[in-house]
């Protein structure tokens, strides 16, 4: 179990629990260990969460980094459902535009005074 999932259990806060856990570690070595890793998402982000265990073995390995195609791979599709939503376009749009040179497109003077291209 995880300290979220063992503080929902006793229907207390995490920091007391990390507390206490980390005090009988310390007192009285060999009741608990952790037996693995996961990864869990959290407001769009990874972390790496110990998974405790009782009895007296040695502490898993931690979870090695994500490579660099993995963070890309997460990056691309968080930047995917920004699309999905409608809000965001203003901010698609405004980053579309920049790269365009939009001084060929029309007369920015013209626009400005209210006139239509070609009527002056």
């Amino acid at each position: 179990m995880t300290m979220r999932e063992i503080a929902d259990q006793l229907k207390t806060d995490v920091d007391t629990i990390r507390h206490f856990l980390g005090a009988l570690r310390c007192k009285r070595p060999g009741v608990i260990y952790i037996h693995s890793y996961r990864r869990d998402e959290d407001g769009g982000r990874l972390y790496p969460r110990a998974l405790w265990a009782a009895g007296n073995l040695p502490d898993a390995k931690r979870l090695p980094r994500l490579d660099k195609k993995e963070t890309s791979r997460r990056a691309r599709l968080k930047r995917k459902k920004l699309v999905a939503s409608v809000f965001h376009l203003p901010l698609i749009n405004e980053n579309k535009q920049s790269k365009l040179n939009l001084s060929k497109t029309f007369n920015a003077s013209a626009v400005h005074m209210g006139q239509r291209q070609g009527t002056v």
